[in-house]
């Protein structure tokens, strides 16, 4: 899973499956391909070689299931907004 934890404003995506970690050789062709794809051509020439030289681990997911949610969409009418703040400005129950 990862996510943005804002109040009342939280998103993120959680990808369930199998997962292995690919290091060394193994991790290079796929950090690689993964660079040639995200790293534009208008990017610092420097960045790429910094990128190629620090990214020697892949995790290759095998995904079974993908869900995301964006809570900043859920709440176009601005209640869930009003209820996290009313129950966050609430003094603590003992």
């Amino acid at each position: 899973m990862i996510d943005a934890r804002v109040p009342a404003a939280s998103y993120g995506a959680t990808v369930e499956g199998s997962a292995q970690i690919l290091t060394c050789e193994s991790s290079q062709k796929y950090n690689s391909e993964i660079h040639r794809k995200y790293l534009s051509e208008a990017a610092d020439p420097r960045v790429g070689p910094v990128f190629a030289a620090w990214d020697d681990v892949t995790i290759r997911v095998a995904a079974v299931s993908v869900m995301a949610w964006d809570m900043r969409e859920a709440d176009i009418g601005k209640s869930l907004v009003a209820h996290s703040r009313a129950i966050l400005d609430r003094p603590l129950e003992r």
